[in-house]
């Protein structure tokens, strides 16, 4: 507790879709420094 984080939470789980499929993941949001800082949905 009290860590902030960077991240980006995408649109599909990239861990279960073919790899050439990733690419057109697209992001959903995006946190930095524990603030969302961009979000689609």
């Amino acid at each position: 507790m009290g860590k902030l984080a960077d991240l980006v939470i995408l649109d599909r789980d990239i861990f279960s879709i073919a790899p050439e499929e990733i690419i057109s993941a697209e992001i959903s949001a995006t946190i930095k420094n524990g603030f969302v800082v961009y979000r689609n949905f």
